[in-house]
This record gives structure tokens, C-alpha cells and sequence, in this order.
């Protein structure tokens, strides 16, 4: 009877692990007003969704990432409405891997697929496209996101735009050469 119970306690486990993670268990509902902004604006900031963004961020709010900063919900705004208008086709296809809580703070692990317009250096404005993992931290305040910062491998980031970059150098020189 133990071996049975232990078996089935087992596969118990591994069906509820299974459900989770593909999300097909239905989470309890979310009431806790912090969690269920952190939620919405992560969702919001993956689908450049910028009207729900600003519903949700606090007046003197802090955005961070490796190449913006922005201090205030209408300077961030302004400043995501001009990186969204460089993303180019449907949009990033972005997905969220993980997701977890500290405090008021909330973590949340992402994958994004994207397509940007770029000037870099003396290169005219061309399209480039990323694979990138980042991690988005909110910090959240009676319902509010009064902080968020993304961290991005920059390494990955470059070194995508560099072979791009010189594939492009390569194409160009050999159609010289037609």
C-alpha cells in the first residue's frame, strides 16, 4: 500500500508540475492589486500595448535598460512609443519563460524575436534582427509601477548585430564587384 501511495503521490506531483508549466491549470485568480499590475504591464509592455502602460505606471515612475533611462510616466511613454516605432512587422515575438515575487519587486524572465531599424556608425538606417533573453524587474507600489528595469545580454545583442552587419558588408562588396 505504501509503494501504491507513493506512486501515485508521484504522478500526482508530475501531472500538476506538467499543467503549470504548459499554463493549462487554471491559476487562482489574482487579487493582490501589486501582482496583478505587474502582470498587466508586463503583458502591456511585450504587446507595445502604451495606453495600457501608462494606465499602470506611477506618475514619477523609473524605466532602466542598457541603452535608455527615463525618469516620469510621460517620458517613458514618449520614450517607448519611439522604440516601438522601430520595431518593425507584427512586432517582437516575445515570450515570458518565468516569472517570480520579492518583496515588491517582480521578476520576470522573457525571450524576445524582433526586428528593429538601426543607424549605426556611418551605416545607413537598416533593419537588423535579435534574439535576445532578458529579465524585466518591477518594483511595484499600491498598484502602481513606480520602477522598472530590463537587463539584457548586451554581449548576444552585439555580436548578432555585428554578423548581421557584416553580412551585409559582404553582400554589398560582392554586388560591386558584378
Amino acid at each position: 500500500m505504501d509503494r501504491f501511495l507513493q506512486l501515485t503521490h508521484t504522478i500526482r506531483t508530475i501531472l500538476i508540475a506538467f499543467f503549470v508549466m504548459t499554463g493549462l491549470a487554471s491559476a487562482q485568480e489574482i487579487t493582490d492589486p501589486d501582482a496583478l499590475a505587474a502582470q498587466n504591464y508586463a503583458a502591456a509592455y511585450l504587446s507595445q500595448d502604451t495606453a495600457a502602460l501608462a494606465a499602470l505606471l506611477a506618475d514619477d515612475a523609473q524605466f532602466n535598460d542598457p541603452s535608455n533611462s527615463w525618469q516620469g510616466k510621460d517620458a517613458i511613454i514618449e520614450g517607448l512609443t519611439e522604440v516601438y516605432k522601430r520595431i518593425t512587422g507584427s512586432g517582437p515575438d516575445g515570450r515570458e519563460i518565468r516569472r517570480f515575487r520579492s518583496g515588491n519587486n517582480f521578476i520576470f524572465g522573457a525571450w524576445a524575436d524582433f526586428n528593429m531599424l538601426m543607424t549605426v556608425g556611418e551605416i545607413p538606417e537598416s533593419e537588423y534582427n535579435f534574439k535576445l533573453d532578458f529579465l524585466m524587474i518591477l518594483t511595484v507600489e499600491n498598484g502602481k509601477i513606480v520602477e522598472h528595469n530590463d537587463y539584457v545580454d548586451t554581449d548576444a545583442f552585439v555580436a548578432q548585430l555585428q554578423k548581421q552587419i557584416a553580412a551585409a558588408s559582404n553582400d554589398n562588396a560582392n554586388e560591386t564587384e558584378e
